[in-house]
């Protein structure tokens, strides 16, 4: 009886997680007696002093660790870690690994795929500048939705046509962290993006590095996916591209930087995003979100035109975009809600030309009844905007430019922004009647002569209360008012609609000579215009440094004095080591000084 009972326990206890090891074979080769070149690889490949051989068949061709991909035995498992080694899986040493052919996952997860700690390893997919076509498409490919639970860490890729992940029918529980990816088609190298028109038409026009798509939207499967620290650059299009993923919960985008590429992320119907923490400079359009968006925050990220790469046009265009369609107003049927944009640093270096912004933060959208949209539920708070200028001038709600604009049929709350040499600073617009809330606000030193607000009529009934828009060179066109026939309104008729409670004073920030990369725009101990000269018994209830601001709070984007003695966490992360990392990445990419 207990020999049974011993064999029914033997035969109920799943099988142990392996660890399998893939090298350059340097040293070793699969089964420790066949040296490079005399015969095949084979055998299980676990133990870590004698790893499977790129070429593991020895036909001169680097298959890669597709080998336990390929969908015949021996396979990965679940709770299987997959280490990328360097020679002898030592945790010392760099080297270049081609691939040759595309790795299709066949199998479910958990699997993790990971660099050997300590070394540094690269795939490389071998297109090249001269001929990018003759390179491998992709490098990880999937179109099986419940293959989920993957893990992709700790080594690099380069040189492929058109993606590094490819997910046809989108996977849930996927992470993809602690990598570099650069060079992806036309781009074989660090030269700039140029013009995005002509590039991006190596496969088939489309090159996203990491693209999640659900093939039956009705499907839906990926709740959670986490793209975080990684470092992408010089790919012609976008880095991330999401359709359809509407019921995603955790579509995590964090502590990334981003630049020399068309977009970062571009998507349409997903839910959940969260996209914050990243580094940013040198993309055309760096955050774009078009129809069926709903709860998606995009917070704490650094967005910089530097014009270290030519853009398109010599300039980079809007910063973040919510555009639920290409159509004009009026023509807009989607759906988009629950959007927040929070604590970004938005940053042009330039006065015109290459270095400079088309705008920053564009919110075109809107949200109809019939769709099931009664409310929008957007806020846009806590953002510093500086030096963001257009190469249209002159107010307009046709489109995007400009430091914000707000086109919508639905209000939307515009609170405690502070932005700062901007040609037009704030458009406000509705399609059709729309009360929009605008408080907290500091509009400083638009340029070009244009206002630092423009008001449409359709946004007549707005509230626009303890707002500071100033002009340092003039009194005149502080507010053009179209609810008055286009009304040119100066600091003494500041008030809209007799509120009673803008004010046209300067501000006295920590700095804001020099170039704009320099600048500081949190209030100085000496500014008594905007200190305590706010409301915030509504909201927000921090500030851009996520400091607590008090009911009577100070106008703009900083809670001058806040947060002093704390050090505001998230999910484990410090304000401190925030700062810490920002300053690294900046160091890193030769941006120059560190934010305060």
């Amino acid at each position: 009886m207990k020999r049974l009972l011993v064999l029914l326990l033997f035969l109920a206890t799943p099988a142990m997680a392996a660890d399998w090891y893939f090298s350059d074979c340097a040293t070793y080769c699969q089964d420790g007696a066949v040296a490079i070149g005399t015969g095949a690889c084979t055998g299980a490949g676990t133990d870590i002093n004698n790893p499977i051989c790129l070429d593991w068949d020895n036909d001169g061709s680097d298959e890669g660790w597709g080998y336990v991909q390929d969908g015949t035995a021996p396979e990965v498992g679940s709770g299987d870690t997959v280490y990328l080694c360097c020679g002898d899986c030592d945790g010392a040493g760099t080297c270049t690994h081609n691939q040759d052919d595309v790795i299709t996952i066949q199998n479910a997860g958990p699997v993790t795929v990971s660099g050997y700690p300590g070394e540094t390893v690269t795939y490389d997919g071998g297109s090249t500048v001269a001929d990018y076509t003759l390179g491998v498409v992709r490098h990880v490919y999937v179109t099986v939705e419940t293959y989920d639970d993957w893990t992709f860490q700790n080594y690099n890729l380069q040189h492929y046509q058109s993606y590094f992940f490819h997910a046809l029918n989108a996977p849930d529980g996927w992470t993809i962290q602690n990598m570099t990816m650069k060079w992806l088609d036309a781009l074989q190298d660090d030269s700039s993006v140029g013009d995005t028109s002509t590039c991006g038409k190596g496969y088939a026009g489309d090159t996203y590095g990491i693209y999640f798509r659900t093939g039956n939207p009705s499907g839906a499967p990926t709740a959670t996916l986490t793209i975080a620290n990684i470092d992408m650059h010089s790919i012609c299009k976008f880095a991330l591209r999401f359709n359809s993923l509407s019921n995603g919960t955790a579509i995590i985008v964090e502590d990334n930087t981003f630049y020399n590429m068309a977009g970062v992320t571009n998507g349409f119907n997903n839910s959940g995003q969260r996209i914050r923490r990243n580094t940013v400079y040198d993309v055309e359009v760096p955050f774009s979100e078009e129809w069926g968006t709903i709860d998606l925050i995009i917070e704490d990220n650094i967005i910089e035109c530097r014009g270290t790469y030519n853009m398109d046009s010599g300039r980079c265009q809007q910063a973040i975009q919510i555009n639920e369609s290409d159509n004009p107003p009026g023509e807009i049927d989607g759906i988009c809600n629950d959007i927040i944009i929070r604590r970004n640093k938005i940053i042009g270096y330039a006065s015109s030309g290459q270095g400079s912004w088309y705008s920053g933060i564009t919110y075109l959208c809107e949200c109809l009844d019939s769709n099931g949209c009664v409310t929008l539920n957007a806020t846009i708070e806590n953002n510093f905007l500086q030096r963001i200028v257009p190469n249209i001038t002159g107010g307009t709600c046709l489109g995007p430019r400009h430091g914000l604009s707000l086109i919508t049929n639905k209000p939307v709350t515009v609170r405690h922004n502070t932005i700062r040499e901007s040609s037009l600073g704030m458009i406000i617009c509705g399609n059709g009647t729309v009360a929009h809330n605008v408080y907290g606000n500091i509009i400083e030193d638009p340029l070009d002569a244009l206002p630092g607000v423009w008001i449409e009529a359709d946004a007549a009934s707005s509230t626009f209360n303890d707002n500071n828009v100033y002009r340092n060179s003039e009194v005149s066109n502080v507010i053009i008012d179209y609810a008055g026939g286009g009304t040119d309104r100066n600091c003494s008729a500041i008030n809209l609609w007799d509120s009673g409670t803008n004010i046209c004073l300067p501000t006295d920030f920590v700095a804001d000579t020099g170039g704009p990369e320099t600048w500081d725009l949190h209030l100085d101990a000496t500014d008594t215009n905007n200190i305590d000269a706010g409301d915030c018994t509504s909201g927000p209830t921090e500030d851009i440094d996520q400091g607590a601001r008090t009911a009577t709070c100070d106008i703009g984007a900083d809670e001058r004095g806040s947060p002093a003695g704390i050090d505001p966490t998230y999910k484990g992360v410090t304000l401190s080591e925030l700062k810490a990392w920002s300053c690294e990445m900046r160091e890193k990419t030769g941006a120059g000084a560190c934010f305060p």
